[in-house]
């Protein structure tokens, strides 16, 4: 997947010299082509060594990785600014590039209002102006973006890494709000976010027909332009309702399931895949492929917490294999459990106090833009992917803010979750075991989080210890 960065100089240099030193530093991935562009002038290359420079104080700049054939080089020039989409507008026929230069034209504050508000889309953005450098994301926080600054300069990427080359420290971006950058500092100006948890009195099998019909329609979206995906396949509900309405759509997808020597995961991933009569590609990874590999998933990540870590690495090695056998989209479950109340503390939380499982809920959604999505996109993207999570629909979230919580969970059998969902699984015609099959995190399933332990506790160290060597090498 594409990134992008923007830089001004509070002292009024010419960015150009920053901005190339961050797209060499930007991501692993294999770019199709560079950009770099001020407010009045857009360029772009095959090479950075091809650039000039552009002799302005502000400035933005595209590594573009091009999963599509339309996918665009960037960035582009209009009007008085310049500006950068990642990501893509699910309800439009056209390109994200030419969607949102119609919708800009020459209100730009007010085009990326009516952008966060009204338009479905997974997306990260940028805008050049002639003083400033404005940026947001979509409400939910798909792709991640952060915000920086010190006496010299103020910028925006969409990692971490771009902006710390040249000494600045970032911060994540609230999704759903406009920040805008200059000399001055950062104002930020929310717009739109998720909505409270509020379950309304319904009928059940009026809110489960509604479910299946936006879980179809996510799906549906999201096989925009997709040719036989990749999933991430663990043979668990999520991934396994994905992949059955997939294959309904007629887009085979390519199930890819990745885990230590033994992982309980194959079993339950061959089960499910074979119910499906769907290719499934599984893979067994020592613990040298494990410890060779744990540099680059927590230099992608940008973090070295073991949690963290040991949740990335399952999708780290299975958009890493469906790469290499030529797929550029895979579609993950992420989201599922935090608006379907997956989790088990939530279930323990309910049966003590409706009151403070709503709670949880609700911080969790909200949060998942930095505890999850920033995660996935980082690993996947630097793996030079895609990454699709229908279950991160905007208009399924919110949906799912007014179901009933009986619906999701048992008051008297903690291991009752999902409830609705698994239901709507059978209704699709997944068989009743697979639907019911317990959640089980993949991190532990995969045995990927054992074998993390494993290697620290063959160098002498503490896992935390371990991990922080290994980003400090």
């Amino acid at each position: 997947m594409s990134l992008f960065a923007g830089l001004l100089s509070k002292k009024g240099d010419d960015v150009t010299p920053y901005l190339l030193n961050v797209l060499h530093n930007s991501s692993p991935a294999k770019a199709d082509r560079y950009g770099l562009a001020s407010p009045y002038y857009s360029e772009d290359y095959l090479n950075l060594q091809s650039f000039q420079n552009l002799n302005s104080s502000i400035g933005l700049a595209y590594k573009l990785v091009k999963i599509v054939p339309f996918d665009n080089p960037q960035p582009v020039q209009q009007h008085n600014y310049s500006f950068i989409i990642i990501g893509r507008l699910w309800d439009t026929n056209l390109s994200e590039i030419n969607e949102l230069s119609s919708i800009l034209n020459t209100k730009i504050h007010d085009g990326l209002k009516k952008t966060i508000k009204d338009v479905d889309g997974s997306y990260s953005l940028i805008v050049a102006e002639k003083n400033c450098l404005t940026c947001c994301t979509d409400f939910v926080g798909n792709i991640p973006l952060y915000v920086a600054e010190n006496n010299e300069f103020i910028g925006a990427a969409t990692n971490k890494k771009m902006l710390q080359k040249i000494g600045l420290e970032p911060k994540i971006c609230q999704p759903g709000t406009i920040f805008q950058l200059d000399k001055y500092g950062i104002k930020e100006t929310m717009i739109k976010s998720i909505r409270d948890l509020t379950p309304l009195n319904r009928n059940y099998n009026d809110v489960k027909n509604q479910v299946k019909l936006l879980l179809q329609k996510a799906v549906n979206k999201r096989s925009k332009n997709m040719f036989q995906p990749a999933i991430a396949f663990s043979g668990g509900i999520d991934s396994t309702f994905l992949a059955k309405l997939y294959d309904d759509l007629g887009v085979k997808p390519n199930l890819f399931c990745m885990g230590m020597e033994g992982s309980s995961d194959f079993n339950v991933a061959e089960e499910s895949a074979e119910a499906l009569n769907l290719p499934l590609k599984m893979k067994s990874i020592s613990l040298d492929d494990l410890e060779e590999s744990l540099p680059k998933i927590i230099n992608s990540i940008e973090n070295e917490d073991f949690l963290q870590v040991s949740i990335a690495a399952p999708l780290f090695f299975a958009s890493a294999e469906a790469n290499i056998r030529g797929n550029k989209i895979i579609v993950s479950g992420n989201g599922s459990d935090e608006i379907f109340a997956g989790y088990a503390k939530y279930s323990k939380e309910y049966i003590e106090s409706e009151k403070n499982s709503i709670k949880i809920l609700n911080e969790d959604i909200k949060n998942s833009y930095k505890n999850n999505f920033e995660r996935d996109w980082k690993i996947v993207a630097d793996n030079g992917l895609e990454l699709r999570c229908p279950y991160t629909d905007q208009s399924l979230i919110e949906y799912t803010r007014t179901i009933p919580l009986h619906y999701l969970m048992s008051k008297t059998d903690f291991n009752q979750r999902k409830i609705i969902l698994r239901k709507i699984a059978e209704e699709i015609g997944i068989e009743k075991k697979i639907a019911a099959r317990p959640k089980k995190a993949a991190q532990y399933s995969s045995g990927l989080a054992n074998g993390i332990k494993k290697l620290a506790k063959r160098k002498g160290l503490s896992i935390e210890k371990y991990l922080k060597n290994i980003k400090h090498k």
